[in-house]
């Protein structure tokens, strides 16, 4: 078992596959290939809570150099070789799928990169798209 795939099972939060695109991006980016930045979810403090409020983009954003088109996509792990669509404990949420779904029609390039126990993966909204339409609950 990999070191990443002991942090899934260990502690299946995302972060250690946040890092690791992080870590990618740094590298496009120092190519000039593309820039690609996390966008945490805004926060409003009341008193001494910190309350998270609803976050208007996926976990990264960005925009290829040669053609100054925006990606935008959510960053998922899974434990168990599946990604749910549209089931909040297990995958990519009926939200979420509405804003991917939304960048794409106005013409970024959105998705999902999923990562499970073995294995990395980049999932275009289009094939999200099909899942749903077949009625599929997961990938």
């Amino acid at each position: 078992m990999t070191f990443m795939a002991h942090q899934l099972v260990r502690r299946n939060d995302g972060r250690p596959w946040q890092d690791e695109i992080l870590r990618i991006a740094r590298v496009y980016r120092d190519l000039g290939i593309m820039r690609l930045e996390k966008v945490d979810a805004p926060v409003k403090f009341a008193g001494k809570r910190v309350i998270f409020m609803p976050n208007p983009f996926p976990d990264f954003v960005g925009c290829w150099h040669r053609n100054g088109r925006m990606i935008a996509l959510e960053a998922k792990s899974t434990s168990d070789g599946r990604l749910g669509i549209g089931v909040r404990a297990t995958g990519l949420t009926d939200t979420q799928c509405e804003a991917l779904a939304g960048w794409h029609k106005h013409g970024a390039i959105s998705g999902v990169l999923w990562r499970d126990l073995e294995n990395s993966r980049w999932i275009p909204w289009t094939f999200i798209a099909d899942a749903l339409n077949q009625h599929k609950k997961a990938i």
